[in-house]
């Protein structure tokens, strides 16, 4: 079990993230529910990130790596920025452009896991 309370600070990032999402809809600077949604979601993906670099640094004996949580932040964030230009540039961002995005976001990942795996084998 973990002894740090990243559950309590996560929960309330994203709460922050979504007060956050909630008033760019007021504001104006997002029109639509969809547009919330999606930066939400790109939202818990830097924070997904950020969790990934704690981990790093404190790993848990029976937790997820850093490098894996990272890789779920990284993929959280590329889905909900494509989203989200999907859905303000609808005739410059295709679908077909989101889901390139997304498989060069994995392709990336697969990159660095796999340099990772090399460094662990030759040390």
């Amino acid at each position: 079990m973990s002894t740090r309370p990243l559950g309590l600070v996560s929960l309330a990032v994203f709460v922050i993230i979504i007060a956050v999402a909630l008033i760019f809809r007021a504001v104006g600077v997002v029109t639509t529910t969809e547009e919330v949604l999606s930066l939400i979601v790109a939202f818990s993906g830097v924070w997904t990130m950020i969790l990934g670099g704690i981990r790093t640094k404190f790993p848990g004996e029976y937790e997820r790596g850093a490098l894996s949580t990272f890789g779920w932040g990284f993929l959280l964030t590329a889905i909900g920025v494509s989203w989200f230009l999907y859905i303000r540039f609808p005739s410059t961002f295709t679908p077909l452009l989101v889901a390139a995005v997304i498989l060069i976001a994995v392709a990336i990942l697969a990159v660095i896991a796999a340099v990772r795996i090399r460094q662990k084998q030759s040390s």
